[in-house]
């Protein structure tokens, strides 16, 4: 645990890191399974490479994941985060939250209040069964097999650009 103000990661984070305070985080080769971090004030954390292992948010946070998130992510406050790879795990929204996902979604997104998600790699109908929303969510396709214009598919208000 720490209260620094920013704190780098060398090599792989393989273990469990507690941010007390608000705090920049660095993990530069990426999060491995049984590594992670709980961050307890307002943080940023930056992540390059593949991010496999848990991180939660117990405040308003802000997550730059320069590569694929196959472990887990959950956001007990307003979250915002871009994914510049594929999501395979999960994402789990309990307030307010925007989500870029530059990839595709093979994973899960549990999202409990309204928030706001773009994917902008191919993402077919069947795919949004992988949003579970139970408040409204807006989501932005950039392709898809769905028709362009807005569609109403439970919670979620699905746009396609032309």
């Amino acid at each position: 645990a720490s209260d620094e103000d920013a704190v780098r990661f060398e090599g792989p984070l393989e273990q469990r890191y507690v941010a007390r305070t608000g705090q920049v985080i660095a993990c530069p080769e990426g999060i491995v399974v049984g590594g992670g971090i709980t961050a307890q004030g307002y943080t940023v954390v930056l992540v390059s490479g593949e991010m496999s292992g848990r991180i939660v948010f117990e405040s308003y946070a802000t997550l730059v994941l320069d590569g694929s998130l196959s472990g887990s992510v959950e956001a007990d406050n307003f979250a915002n985060g871009l994914v510049t790879g594929d999501i395979t795990g999960r994402w789990i929204g309990h307030q307010h939250g925007t989500l870029y996902i530059q990839g595709i979604l093979i994973g899960e997104l549990e999202l409990e209040a309204e928030s706001k998600v773009f994917i902008a790699g191919r993402t077919e109908r069947a795919d949004l069964e992988r949003i579970h929303a139970s408040a409204p969510v807006e989501v932005l396709l950039r392709d898809s097999d769905l028709e362009p214009g807005t569609h109403t598919i439970g919670n979620l208000t699905v746009t396609v650009p032309p």
